[in-house]
């Protein structure tokens, strides 16, 4: 079990490990082995992770699902395998003419266009100038740079888990923004939102994982957490600006009028 201080805070929780999440008065507590290890209230709490739950945490999770916060379970090697979240939040004024917009017409064009820009964009802040080939090429050449201080196996068993952890937070925070109508408006159109937010996250968080790898060649699984964690400050940065880009690529063009039409100025020649 993990929990990260914090105003709010993750909480990741290893049944293997004995582990398991037990509802109290306003708060959950941890136990292990059917012995308290810590408690940590509701309103704290922003996402948890279920790794080979016992069952009596079910009762905490709905009461937590109830309170908008997000559980995804995960299988042994850390794979998201389901997610729990509160059914039908009504999404604020901007998203639902997003989701209009999306209703509206086919976005797939645009949405490419807005994915192709953000994978590139991610991309350059890394190499200082735009990838000269294709993207594909640039992530699997960023996958062989973390993965050649430690050796493919250590680096496949610790991306898959960190990577776990970043599609779990994108999810949340789709989720606590109330976009969740968006992700499926989106989906109708085979527009994968989240899966593509977490495509590019990817980049970045790869980038960071390299040398935290050459320095944590062996570390224990909570200490991928740890990593996670420290970096997410910056990634809430890009993931704000990626939303907010797509939102402007989604909005449909105005139509220009006679009055906004720019006006055409003749040179003038001097007599």
């Amino acid at each position: 079990m993990r929990h990260v201080a914090a105003e709010t805070q993750a909480v990741l929780i290893d049944g293997a490990a004995g582990y398991d999440l037990i509802l109290g008065e306003g708060a959950v507590h941890v136990r292990r082995l059917d012995a308290l290890a810590c408690v940590i209230p509701l309103r704290r709490i922003s996402r948890v992770l279920l790794r080979q739950p016992r069952s009596g945490a079910l009762k905490a999770l709905l009461e937590l699902t109830t309170r908008g916060v997000p559980v995804h379970f995960q299988d042994g090697r850390g794979n998201i395998t389901a997610t729990l979240i509160m059914a039908d939040l009504p999404p604020p004024a901007p998203v639902r003419e997003l989701i209009a917009a999306v209703e509206g017409c086919a976005p797939r064009r645009r949405y490419r266009q807005w994915l192709d820009v953000q994978l590139r964009h991610a991309a350059s802040r890394i190499l200082r100038c735009a990838p000269a080939g294709s993207i594909e090429t640039f992530e699997n050449c960023l996958s062989r740079y973390a993965a050649q201080q430690v050796g493919h196996e250590v680096f496949e068993s610790t991306w898959n888990e960190v990577s776990a952890l970043a599609y779990a937070w994108i999810d949340g925070e789709l989720t606590r923004l109330r976009m969740r109508r968006l992700v499926d408006a989106l989906g109708w159109h085979q527009c994968a939102l989240t899966r593509d937010l977490d495509r590019i996250i990817a980049i970045p968080l790869l980038w960071k994982l390299a040398p935290w790898l050459r320095e944590h060649a062996r570390h224990r699984p909570v200490q991928r957490m740890e990593f996670f964690e420290h970096v997410r400050g910056a990634l809430e940065v890009r993931l704000a600006l990626h939303l907010a880009a797509l939102e402007y690529h989604l909005r449909p063009a105005r139509s220009v009028t006679a009055v906004e039409r720019p006006r055409s100025y003749k040179r003038r020649i001097p007599r």
